[in-house]
């Protein structure tokens, strides 16, 4: 393995990057102890730090999964920052076997809780922001039966428009429901 460079990007961590696109984080105290210099060749390194960075990849995961939910597009992203793509997959892949990520489930959730507030096309390009696939998204959607006129009501009696006077007023109204992603002819039908 041919390292072509080596940058440190804490007081006590540096990146690894390979002539072969592999790149992982050590410990300054592992790049000494392996002697790892940048423009160098070392004979069988990948298989000498494999099972340290193994290790601490599922501790990394474990931790990241502790702190909030993630799905395996942001894990993936989140994790290839330090480790290399092959270790990312077999950690993203044994989340997803024990059930500890559930993209299905995920969305389910994302669009429970903003269902009320958001309009189906809000959620769905938020939801495709993440990662998801636009057929998966569309199959939830269509699954869930979310209402839109019912919470387009809904929201303009929160917000009062049909006590509010002044033009000006309603107008904020309207382009708020219109920045939650709701169509101005659906919306046009309740005002």
């Amino acid at each position: 393995m041919y390292i072509k460079k080596i940058i440190s990007i804490s007081s006590t961590k540096k990146k690894i990057i390979t002539e072969e696109g592999i790149s992982f984080c050590l410990y300054n105290k592992e790049v000494d102890t392996f002697e790892l210099k940048e423009n160098e060749y070392f004979e069988n390194l990948y298989e000498k730090i494999y099972p340290i960075l193994k290790e601490r990849i599922y501790k990394r995961l474990l931790y990241l999964l502790s702190a909030r939910d993630y799905n395996s597009h942001a894990l993936r992203r989140k994790l290839t920052e330090s480790y290399p793509k092959d270790l990312v997959e077999e950690a993203v892949s044994f989340a997803v076997s024990k059930h500890y990520i559930d993209d299905m489930d995920y969305i389910e959730r994302y669009i429970n809780a903003n269902k009320t507030k958001k309009s189906k096309l809000f959620l769905k390009n938020k939801l495709i922001e993440k990662g998801f696939d636009k057929k998966v998204i569309d199959a939830k959607l269509e699954e869930l039966h979310l209402n839109e006129y019912d919470n387009i009501e809904a929201l303009l009696r929160k917000k009062d428009y049909y006590n509010l006077s002044d033009a000006d007023s309603k107008r904020k109204v309207i382009n708020y429901l219109l920045r939650q992603g709701y169509r101005y002819c659906d919306i046009k039908e309740f005002i």
